[in-house]
C-alpha cells in the first residue's frame, strides 16, 4: 500500500545574457550602477543589489535591463509580489523583452497557480525568441505537473535540442519516462543528468525509484544511499528506503526512514501517508489515522491518503465511513482499482452480491492481472451461481499466482457444486504440489477422498 513520489524541478528563472540591451545611449553612470548590482548578486547580497539597480533606474528611468535585474533580485529574495510588479513595469516599457515573460510566467505558475497565464507568457517568449530553451522547459514542467505527459515530452525534447547540456531538462524528462513506465529511457536520461552534474542528489533518488519499479532493490538502495551521501536531507531517498523496507516486512526500519522523511520535510504528504500505511499494517490504527489526516491537511485532494483512510475504516469495521472515503477516492482517481475492490468487498459482506460483482468487475477492468481481485470475484461468482465465470476467474488467479491457496479452494468448490468431484480433486492435488502443508487444502482433499470412497 505504500506509495512513493518524487518532485520535479520547477520553474526556471533566467537572467539576461548581456547588459546594455538598449544600445549605447544608456548613461555610463546607470551602467556602472547595474554592474555593481550584478556583483552584489554574485555574492547573494540581494539588498545591496536592489539598491544599485534602483540607482541605475534613477539614472536612466527606461533602463529595461535594470528593471529585469531588480525584479530578479526580488525574485531571489523571495518577494514574488515585488518581482512581479517590476516584470510588469519592464514589459510596459519593452513588450518584446522575452526573458521577462519567462520569469513572469514562472511567478504565475509557481506562486499564483495561474497556469493559463503562465503558458501564455512562455509561449510569448518563444514567439519573440524561439531559441529560449528555458521557455520550452517551463512549458514541459506545467504539463508534467498536470499529468499531461504527451504534451510535456516534446517541450523537454526541444529544450534539450537547443541546449544539449541542459541538466534540469534531462532530469525532468527522465522523471517523465519513469512515470510512463519507460524505465530504460528514464535511466538513460538520469545517467546523462549525473554526467553533467555528478552531485545532483535528486537524480540518484529518482534512479533509485526506477530500479525499485524494475524490482532491482539492490540497485535501488544503492542509488538512494548515494542521494543521501550527497544530501543527508533528501526526503525522497528516505521515502524510497522506507518503501523497500516495508515491502520486505522490516516495519521498524521502514518507520525509521519515514520518521526521518517527515522530520526533514513536514509538508510532504507522501511521507505522512506512507508512515500511516506502516502504522495501519502493524495495527496502530490511531497513529495511522493521525498520519492520514496530516497528509490530507497538506493536500486535501490527495487521493492516495483518502483511499488509505478508507482501508483503515474498512479494517476497523467502520464500513459506512470507508464507503464515503472510497467514493471520494473514485472521483479523484477513477482509474485506481483499489476503491472499487474495497467497495465490492463491503457490498459482499453486506450481502449485496450484484453491487459487489459490479465493483469487483470495475476493479478487474482496471487491474485485470490482480490475483486478489480475481479470487474474490471468483467467490462472488460462485455464490451468485455464475459457475463458469467463477472457474475462469479462479483459474486466472492461479495462473498469475500459483501460491494463491484460496483460489484453489474456490475452484474446487465450484467444480463440486457442478457435481464434477474428479476435477475438484485434481485442483486440490495440484494445489498441494505447490503448498504441501496447507491445512485447508489438506482438509479439502480428505473431504473429497471420503466422498469418492462412499
Amino acid at each position: 500500500m505504500v506509495r512513493y513520489l518524487l518532485s520535479v524541478f520547477l520553474w526556471f528563472l533566467i537572467t539576461p545574457s548581456v547588459i546594455n540591451s538598449q544600445g549605447e545611449s544608456i548613461p555610463p553612470l546607470a551602467i556602472k550602477y547595474l554592474q555593481q548590482g550584478v556583483k552584489y548578486m554574485d555574492v547573494w547580497d540581494y539588498d545591496g543589489a536592489i539598491r544599485e539597480f534602483r540607482n541605475a533606474i534613477n539614472a536612466y528611468p527606461v533602463y529595461t535591463d535594470a528593471y529585469f535585474y531588480l525584479a530578479w533580485a526580488y525574485d531571489k529574495k523571495g518577494d514574488k509580489k515585488q518581482a512581479f510588479t517590476y516584470y510588469e513595469t519592464l514589459l510596459k516599457i519593452d513588450h518584446l523583452y522575452a526573458k521577462a515573460y519567462i520569469n513572469r510566467g514562472a511567478i504565475y505558475a509557481n506562486t499564483y497557480k495561474d497556469f493559463q497565464k503562465a503558458v501564455a507568457d512562455f509561449e510569448k517568449a518563444i514567439a519573440i525568441d524561439p531559441g529560449l530553451h528555458e521557455a520550452y522547459y517551463n512549458l514541459g514542467v506545467i504539463y508534467l505537473e498536470k499529468g499531461q505527459f504527451d504534451k510535456a515530452l516534446p517541450y523537454y525534447n526541444k529544450a534539450i535540442e537547443l541546449n544539449p547540456l541542459y541538466e534540469s531538462a534531462y532530469y525532468n524528462r527522465g522523471y517523465l519516462y519513469m512515470k510512463t513506465g519507460q524505465f530504460d529511457l528514464a535511466l538513460k536520461d538520469l545517467t546523462k543528468t549525473l554526467e553533467i552534474n555528478p552531485a545532483k542528489a535528486p537524480a540518484y533518488a529518482t534512479a533509485g525509484m526506477v530500479y525499485y519499479k524494475k524490482s532491482d532493490n539492490h540497485a535501488a538502495l544503492s542509488n538512494f544511499n548515494m542521494a543521501l551521501a550527497l544530501d543527508p536531507n533528501n526526503s525522497s531517498a528516505y521515502i524510497g528506503i522506507g518503501t523497500i523496507h516495508s515491502d520486505n516486512g522490516y516495519y521498524d526500519n521502514a518507520l525509521q526512514a519515514f520518521d526521518r522523511a517527515v522530520k526533514i520535510d513536514p509538508k510532504n504528504e507522501v511521507a505522512w501517508n506512507n508512515r500511516g500505511n506502516i502504522y495501519q499494517t502493524i495495527g496502530k490504527y490511531d497513529l495511522a489515522l493521525g498520519d492520514y489526516d496530516a497528509a490530507l491537511s497538506i493536500k486535501s485532494n490527495y487521493a492516495i491518503a483518502i483511499i488509505s483512510k478508507g482501508t483503515l475504516y474498512f479494517e476497523t469495521g467502520k464500513w459506512d465511513e470507508a464507503l464515503a472515503e472510497f467514493d471520494t477516492g473514485k472521483s479523484l482517481q477513477p482509474k485506481n482499482p483499489n476503491p472499487y475492490y474495497f467497495t465490492g468487498l463491503i457490498a459482499y459482506m453486506k450481502g449485496d452480491l450484484p453491487l459487489a460483482s459490479l465493483n469487483l468487475s470495475n476493479s478487474l477492468a482496471l487491474s485485470p492481472d490482480n490475483p486478489l481481485f480475481l479470487t474474490v470475484s471468483a467467490k462472488i461468482f460462485f455464490e451468485r451461481n455464475l459457475l463458469e465465470n467463477a472457474i475462469i476467474s479462479a483459474e486466472k488467479a492461479i495462473t498469475l499466482d500459483r501460491y494463491k491457496y484460496d483460489a484453489y479452494l474456490i475452484l474446487a468448490d465450484t467444480y463440486m457444486k457442478k457435481g464434477e468431484n474428479a476435477k475438484a480433486l485434481e485442483v486440490i492435488e495440484s494445489g498441494l504440489k505447490v503448498l504441501p502443508h496447507n491445512s485447508l487444502l489438506l482438509s479439502r482433499i480428505e473431504l473429497l477422498n471420503a466422498g469418492k470412497n462412499k
